[in-house]
């Protein structure tokens, strides 16, 4: 779930890098100067971001017993996806403190 936010991030150096005065200007770097990191970023949250909460949850029943909602798996649709992970965290940070 972090890659693509470091890819967005590292869009935005990228993109500041070549350009300093971007901003000033008015222009995002990450939406297309930036040689399309955020366009992958956004295409790679949605395609990647199922397959590490399935291999999360998968290791949090083997270590702790704990399964998570199977209605975590709405991180697939965009835009939601930002709340139903931050609800995940939250509710997994606090199991995993109750140990």
């Amino acid at each position: 779930m972090l890659l693509p936010a470091s890819l967005t991030l590292l869009g935005l150096f990228v993109g500041l890098s070549q350009q300093p005065d971007l901003l000033a200007q008015g222009y995002l770097p990450w939406t297309g100067d930036a040689f399309g990191v955020f366009e992958v970023a956004a295409a790679l949250t949605p395609t990647l971001a199922p397959f590490a909460l399935y291999f999360d949850r998968k290791f949090l029943r083997q270590t702790t017993g704990w399964l998570p909602s199977k209605a975590f798996f709405l991180v697939a649709v965009p835009y939601l996806n930002l709340l139903v992970t931050a609800i995940y965290l939250w509710k997994r940070d606090r199991y995993v403190d109750t140990l």
